[in-house]
């Protein structure tokens, strides 16, 4: 009994190290652990999208990449940070392969997510952009349905395809009729009409291009469609305000001629009813908008400070 003492004393000493190893162990894990959802993964992902909003946009992902590793944040927010990821790449980077790769991982680790509707457009554009149309093509019919603004008429013979999706007599008639009266020459008969449908198909080519590229999410895309958009009201303002009211009498124009005939010696009277008429719409028409602005600026309440301006130029 007594040799085995030392050697029961052994063991037990040996035994106290370890557990008093094991014992550090877990309370230096325990003293610097990250919490999930704490205070700390706020304050880290406050500090990456300070990185990003700074345009730091390799460091913003740094710190994405560091918040998923070290926080081990919920399964939604995962997925939102990923696919943040994917979008720097994307948008920002230019690199549509780091893009591709945080949206198929967002897409394998999380497919039921309410983002997988746009990740599978972004996949779509990804492969558009590294060269891969075919395959784009493929995705966009598997997962991804990009609608057109407004739908497109239907019926009548197929006369192209552009993958699954036909183009039928009556869509190509209903595009031609777009057209302004000048163009319509261009395209009549049948080899008039082909060239306008190979004309048609690339058009469409090039549109599901841009779609898949996202350039219709684009900031610059917006910005040019906003702008087109408030020309073409005021246009519609000028044309139901002005344009529908102002009318040309005929006895006006021929009053004109008759004071003015040494401007138009050298015309014809047909050439010279002609250009009065039109200079006398374009006075009128002044005159009207002048007046149009006049009522709006006083209806609304307008003030315009001049003494300003010095500001802007300067």
């Amino acid at each position: 009994m007594k040799r085995l003492l030392p050697v029961i004393s052994i063991i037990l000493n040996s035994l106290l190290m370890v557990l008093a190893v094991i014992l550090i162990i877990i309370l230096v894990r325990g003293g610097f652990s990250r919490p999930a959802g704490g205070g700390d993964l706020a304050r880290a992902t406050e500090y990456a999208n300070s990185l990003l909003n700074n345009e730091l946009y390799r460091q913003a992902i740094d710190q994405f990449e560091a918040i998923l590793a070290d926080y081990n944040p919920d399964a939604s927010r995962t997925a939102n940070i990923i696919y943040q990821m994917g979008n720097i790449y994307f948008e920002d980077l230019k690199d549509y392969q780091g893009a591709l790769q945080a949206y198929l991982k967002l897409k394998t680790y999380f497919p039921d997510s309410p983002l997988m509707s746009e990740t599978n457009k972004k996949i779509v554009g990804c492969l558009d952009r590294l060269g891969r149309s075919a395959q784009a093509r493929q995705a966009l019919d598997q997962a991804v349905v990009l609608g057109q603004s407004t739908p497109l008429p239907s019926g009548g013979k197929t006369l192209a395809k552009i993958g699954d999706r036909k183009i039928t007599a009556r869509e190509l008639n209903a595009a031609l009729n777009k057209l302004p009266e000048n163009m319509l020459e261009e395209f009549k008969g049948p080899e008039g009409q082909y060239r306008f449908l190979q004309s048609y198909v690339a058009q469409e080519l090039m549109y599901n291009m841009a779609l898949r590229r996202g350039y219709d999410k684009e900031q610059e895309y917006i910005d040019n469609l906003n702008e087109m958009q408030k020309q073409l009201l005021i246009q519609l303002v000028y044309q139901d305000e002005v344009g529908e009211k102002l009318e040309i009498n005929p006895e006006d124009v021929k009053f004109y001629y008759q004071q003015h005939q040494e401007e138009f010696k050298d015309k014809s009277p047909e050439q010279a009813y002609q250009e009065i008429g039109n200079l006398l719409y374009m006075q009128k028409s002044r005159i009207m908008e002048q007046e149009l602005i006049k009522k709006m600026t006083e209806a609304e309440g307008v003030s315009i400070f001049p003494d300003s301006l010095g500001v802007i130029i300067e």
